[in-house]
């Protein structure tokens, strides 16, 4: 009998992609055509702060975990409502670095019936890359890559082929918050200011000096942290986080990750027009079978 050469067509599906921050829940729901084609049906954001308290002792906290599974409830009945026959959900940082973050889980699992797969840090850079990397245009030249999240800090080196470096290290909003702020409000004391840079640089440190082995020509941020940062001005935001840390200079993250430094009004724009395009992405890292949105020159 002679075998048809034609590839039968996909069936068409409705699916929804959840990812679980330490800060954020997101859910994305997609019909998939039968051609491969995709188009976004509805994407909901919760800041569900599920990681608030939670890297200092490394728990989740009741509070925390009881305010998620409330979200992650009407995100089952969206998914239902749109009549997915498939859900992939993501945790990353706060539910993996977390000593019951498995209790989680399951709890997750009983009250929701969404099965979640939680992603080493490496494994959430990867994902990062190819969900971000799918929106640029194809390019052979190096990329960085970065993703601040509220937990941890992806860096991924590569272009539109592959990624040459993958890493993620503990620096995150929240995280940060919870160890050197908790749930004080007010200004940042120099003493306080100096901790928190030395945390960082003694936290990137390696993941820095691999990243500067590489001729990079281009960088491209996605996060949240990215896009809220990219709606202020430029000097304005060096100028405020120099006076919240009370110095004429601005030696603090951005210069640590950078290697930049120098006053506020004129080091970093100039330079950075210099070293690389700077974009940010409005993508969801996770998202990585679906066409990229575009990403917006800072």
């Amino acid at each position: 009998m002679r075998m048809s050469s034609r590839i039968a067509p996909l069936e068409e599906k409705h699916i929804g992609i959840i990812d679980l921050g330490s800060n954020s829940l997101r859910l994305l729901l997609v019909r998939i055509h039968a051609d491969g084609s995709t188009r976004v049906l509805n994407q909901v954001k919760h800041m569900v702060r599920l990681g608030e308290g939670s890297f200092v002792h490394k728990r989740l906290r009741e509070d925390a975990m009881t305010r998620t599974i409330g979200v992650l409830r009407s995100l089952a009945g969206m998914c239902a409502a749109y009549q997915s026959s498939e859900i992939v959900a993501i945790a990353t940082a706060a539910v993996r670095d977390a000593d019951n973050g498995q209790e989680f889980i399951l709890r997750v699992k009983e009250k929701t019936g969404i099965d979640f797969k939680v992603v080493s840090g490496r494994e959430e850079a990867r994902l990062i890359y190819l969900g971000v990397s799918s929106g640029l245009e194809r390019s052979g030249k190096l990329r960085l890559f970065i993703d601040i999240g509220g937990g941890s800090t992806e860096l991924v080196v590569g272009n539109s082929q592959t990624y040459r470096n993958l890493d993620s290290v503990k620096i995150g909003c929240v995280r940060l918050t919870n160890l050197f702020f908790g749930s004080r409000t007010g200004p940042v004391s120099a003493r306080e200011y100096a901790a928190l840079q030395a945390y960082i640089r003694n936290a990137a440190r390696h993941a820095f000096q691999r990243v500067a082995d590489f001729d990079i020509e281009e960088a491209v941020a996605g996060s949240g942290t990215a896009r809220t940062s990219r709606r202020l001005p430029l000097p304005w935001r060096m100028r405020t986080l120099c006076a919240r840390a009370g110095r004429p200079e601005f030696p603090g993250m951005y210069s640590v990750m950078t290697g930049w430094s120098g006053s506020c009004g004129n080091c970093v724009p100039a330079r950075l027009k210099r070293a690389a395009r700077f974009r940010v992405s409005t993508r969801i890292g996770l998202m990585c079978s679906l066409p990229g949105r575009p990403s917006f020159k800072l």
